[in-house]
C-alpha cells in the first residue's frame, strides 16, 4: 500500500488505486511550512495533484508574506520533522492572528519537546509515513469547522459575555491554577510546570504560546487585556474572577 513521508516520488502518485474527491475539500488554499525544500516541494506538489492549492512557506517570514500577497491561509499543515529554525511562538501568533488551524506531520518517533508542544496546538496531525488519502481526508476534517453554514469569516472566539469557551486540558490547568489567587501573580516557572516539555527554556517558551491562546478565548480585546494581566519578567495573574468559570 502506498504511503508518504520518506522521501517521496511524485510520479508514484498517479498509481493509486483510490484517488480521493477532492472537489470543493477547502475553501482556499494549504499553506505548507518545512525548512527541508525537498519535503516543502513534494507536500506542495502532492496536494496540487489532487486539485488542493498549496504554497511553501520556507522560513519565518514566509508565512506572513504569502498571506500578505494571497490572503490568510485555509490551513497551516507544518511538518515537524523538518523544522529548522521555525519558531513555535511566531507560527502560533501567525495562526491565531488569521485564525487559521494547524495540521501537524509528526514523525513516528514523536519525543522531541518543540514536537509535543506544537502537537498540543495543532487542530490535528498525522504520523509518518501515511497514505495520501488519509492526509487529505484529515485535512478535510481540521478545516471543516470553518466552513460550517452561516460561520462568518474571521469570527472571533466567544467571549465570558456571550458564552464559555472551550478549554484543552494544559489550558484548563492553567486557568484552575489562576484562579487560585486573583490578583496574585502565578510565576512563570510555576506555570511552566503545568506544560508538556522536558526542559524549562521550552516551557517557557510555550507558556507565551498558552497565555497568547488563552487571551483570545476569555478577554473581550485580547490585545488589551481585562482578566488576564501580565507581571514583567514574574508571571501571570488574573485581575478578576471569571464567573463563568468553575
Amino acid at each position: 500500500m502506498l504511503t508518504y513521508g520518506q522521501q517521496p516520488n511524485p510520479g508514484t502518485w498517479m498509481t493509486m488505486q483510490t484517488t480521493p474527491q477532492t472537489g470543493g475539500l477547502i475553501d482556499g488554499y494549504v499553506l505548507v511550512v518545512s525548512s527541508h525544500p525537498t519535503m516543502r516541494d513534494s507536500l506542495t506538489a502532492l496536494l496540487w495533484e489532487y486539485g488542493v492549492p498549496a504554497y511553501a512557506a520556507p522560513g519565518i517570514d514566509a508565512p506572513e508574506k504569502i498571506a500578505a500577497a494571497r490572503g490568510a491561509p485555509a490551513l497551516l499543515l507544518l511538518h515537524l520533522d523538518r523544522m529548522g529554525a521555525i519558531s513555535i511562538v511566531e507560527l502560533e501568533n501567525f495562526r491565531m492572528r488569521h485564525d487559521v488551524p494547524l495540521l501537524c506531520i509528526a514523525p513516528a518517533d514523536a519525543q522531541q519537546p518543540h514536537v509535543q508542544a506544537l502537537l498540543q496546538m495543532a487542530g490535528d496531525f498525522i504520523m509518518t509515513p501515511y497514505e495520501p488519502t488519509e492526509l487529505l481526508l484529515r485535512i478535510r476534517r481540521v478545516c471543516a469547522p470553518a466552513r460550517r453554514p452561516g460561520a462568518a469569516p474571521g469570527a472571533v472566539q466567544p467571549t465570558p459575555a456571550q458564552a464559555p469557551p472551550t478549554f484543552s486540558d494544559t489550558e484548563r490547568a492553567m486557568l484552575d491554577r489562576l484562579s487560585e489567587s486573583i490578583g496574585e501573580p502565578v510565576e512563570l516557572d510555576e506555570l511552566a510546570a503545568l506544560l508538556p516539555s522536558d526542559t524549562p527554556e521550552a516551557r517557557r517558551r510555550l507558556l507565551r504560546v498558552h497565555i497568547f491562546r488563552l487571551r483570545r478565548k476569555i478577554e473581550p480585546v485580547p490585545r488589551n487585556p481585562t482578566y488576564l494581566r501580565t507581571v514583567r519578567d514574574y508571571g501571570y495573574y488574573l485581575a478578576q474572577k471569571l464567573e463563568w468559570w468553575e
